[in-house]
């Protein structure tokens, strides 16, 4: 993917924090005279940009993260561990999850550093007597993974059922069934930890309908962890067995759960991932490689906050000066030629082959840098024809002598412009600056799966905020703003593969995702016919903003279409057949099981927890942090060139 913005009066994306042009040679070697004294704006946007490096840090460190697996052990999720023999979906993925989970574990670079297993036990396990359940701890392996198909392991009436009741003795006295997601919260408590991953595997049959206080729980926990993100994985699995379904009033005091005997059909369930954005991706991406090509049956819908810096704070490098004494016809179409180092971290392609007029010089390792190519160059990604016509200019810099950046500055660079004898004659009185930086392979597949491009909407820049600065004898001051007339900016995101169109020669190898600025300054001074004033050292400040901005929420529309209407829900319920307290499935009628299984195969107020969140996560404000280029350069009088 390319995306490329050009802006002609303002500097448009200069990408990464505080690109520094300083000073400018008169001669060919001739070192500038005196270093000019920076506006105070520069210092305070390179501490500006150490905060946002060292909050990014802050932000993705997950050492000693917990993963804690809540399993929903009540007797509604027996059913799906018996559909179809136990070969279905809802087994595969519960395996997958615990699979996952230790996965992480053993992967270091995730710094999970412990699993951890509930499910709901009650007080005394095996006295013979129901008391009130509770969430408490179990091994995951020896318990959860080596039990969980066992029909003792689950709670309520069938046959050799764990002990325990779901009954509650609520303040005011009354008793009534507490649910299972209900008592996540109970007494204030909260599975949702501020420095954990957290993962809830249900069906969301919960007493009353109450799935407010599920919602409640999960937006609290994004209130405090402003960077935590929200995923439900729903899917459909073959259940076989007793079904439970929250219904209005059927003892006629409020809430219950009716029970349908010998139910055979489709079901939902849910897996509910909270935490670290980071965490929570590497989690959903484990299960999609695990269920393998079943995962197009597994309905991921996300949901995150606007914050700062879900761009990570960008470190670029400075291209040097590659169009040494080129001129006009040497940027002939086709033309991808240009010097290569072998020490380089530019941008690599894969490809060896020669082609242009002085030829590709490759590194040792036969790769050629992509910032070092002349242009017109054309981009084609496969059989897919021009990726983008914009690709059509030097990528390299141009009229300049870049130098190392200064002890202790980041992205803080110096150039001379205008090297005289060493200038290239096709760009006249304008020189070119080129940067680049590495996006992350990361970056592009946690975007592609929130439906967003990898820089499109992380990395931006506002026209309206560039700011051109000019050294005056009492100090700095605001340009005249017609002098930004003569700055363009080119700002690019690309992703490999790409290759050249006309010579098929590689560009950008694959999973390599950059981001390139080029920098065009027309050096002409008022003497020349331009607009800067002679020998006058300029400030350009360019502030790029690093935030996800775009929607935060994915795949919201689809869950809500799991959502059963209440009304239907409960007027096919009543059109089975009664079997005492209970509904038979076999006894019912053809008509009667149809309508039926239309409804239970969808969740009961799911919209509204659906709505909740999405409400939540698409109001907040979006936010960014901002990095700035800082351009500091000094436009030559004509008698001072050479």
């Amino acid at each position: 993917m390319t995306r490329y913005k050009t802006i002609g009066r303002a500097l448009a994306a200069c990408l990464a924090a505080g690109l520094l042009l300083t000073g400018c040679q008169r001669g060919s070697r001739t070192p500038a005279a005196e270093p000019v004294e920076l506006p105070a704006v520069a210092q305070q946007h390179a501490d500006g940009l150490a905060a946002l490096q060292a909050a990014w840090s802050s932000r993705t460190s997950d050492s000693g993260t917990t993963l804690r697996l809540y399993y929903d052990d009540t007797h509604s999720m027996l059913g799906f561990v018996k559909g179809n023999g136990g070969s279905n979906r809802f087994v595969y993925l519960l395996d997958a999850a615990i699979d996952q989970a230790f996965g992480m574990v053993n992967a270091p670079e995730n710094g999970v550093e412990k699993v951890e297993a509930y499910t709901l036990v009650d007080a005394s396990p095996d006295d013979g007597v129901n008391q009130e359940l509770s969430w408490q701890q179990v091994d995951m392996s020896g318990t959860l993974r080596n039990f969980f198909m066992v029909d003792s392991f689950y709670t309520g009436d069938h046959t050799g059922h764990r002990e325990g009741t779901l009954n509650h003795t609520f303040a005011d006295g009354t008793v009534a069934q507490m649910g299972p997601l209900a008592r996540l919260f109970q007494d204030g408590s909260t599975p949702f930890a501020d420095d954990g991953l957290t993962i809830l595997v249900s069906d969301l049959q919960e007493q009353g309908f109450d799935l407010n206080t599920l919602s409640s729980g999960l937006l609290d926990y994004c209130k405090r962890v402003p960077s935590a993100k929200v995923c439900i994985v729903a899917a459909q699995s073959s259940f076989s067995g007793q079904l439970s379904v929250p219904v209005y009033s059927i003892s006629g005091t409020g809430t219950d759960i009716a029970s349908i005997d010998g139910y055979t059909g489709e079901v939902p369930f849910y897996c509910i991932i909270a935490g670290p954005a980071n965490l929570v991706d590497s989690f959903c991406a484990g299960l999609r490689q695990t269920m393998g090509g079943d995962s197009a049956n597994l309905l991921f819908t996300t949901f995150s906050t606007a914050e700062a810096s879900v761009g990570q704070p960008l470190t670029f490098s400075l291209a040097p000066n590659t169009m040494v004494n080129v001129t006009a016809a040497d940027l002939a179409a086709g033309s991808v030629s240009g010097g290569t180092d072998a020490d380089s971290s530019a941008p690599a392609g894969g490809s060896s082959s020669e082609s242009g007029r002085r030829g590709a010089r490759t590194s040792a390792n036969g790769v050629n840098h992509v910032v070092n190519l002349r242009a017109p160059v054309y981009a084609r990604r496969g059989d897919s024809g021009l990726v983008s016509e914009h690709i059509d200019k030097v990528w390299g810099s141009a009229n300049i002598n870049s130098l190392a950046p200064a002890e202790g500055q980041t992205n803080i660079f110096t150039a001379v412009v205008g090297r005289g004898s060493e200038s290239c004659s096709a760009f006249g009185s304008y020189a070119q600056m080129a940067a680049y930086a590495e996006l992350g392979s990361g970056l592009s597949a946690a975007c592609a799966e929130n439906g967003a491009a990898p820089a499109n909407d992380t990395y931006w820049i506002d026209p309206a905020e560039i700011e051109l600065y000019e050294q005056t004898a009492s100090g700095w001051a605001a340009a005249d703003s017609n002098a930004l007339g003569c700055v363009e900016v080119r700002f690019e995101t690309v992703d490999g593969p790409l290759e050249e169109y006309a010579t098929g020669q590689s560009l950008l190898a694959e999973n390599r995702h950059v981001a390139y600025l080029r920098v065009r300054v027309d050096g002409a001074t008022v003497s020349g016919g331009g607009l800067f004033k002679d020998d006058t050292a300029y400030y350009l400040s360019v502030p790029v903003h690093t935030s996800l901005n775009a929607s935060t929420v994915t795949g919201a529309e689809k869950l809500q279409e799991l959502s059963a209407n209440l009304a239907q829900h409960r007027t096919a319920l009543e059109g089975l057949a009664r079997a005492g307290a209970n509904y038979s499935w076999t006894a019912s009628t053809d008509e009667a099981r149809a309508a039926a299984a239309a409804q239970f195969c969808k969740t009961p107020k799911l919209d509204e927890l659906v709505k909740s969140l999405s409400n939540y996560f698409q109001s907040a404000s979006t936010v960014s942090d901002v990095q700035y280029v800082d351009l500091l350069f000094t436009a030559q009088a004509a008698s001072s060139r050479r």
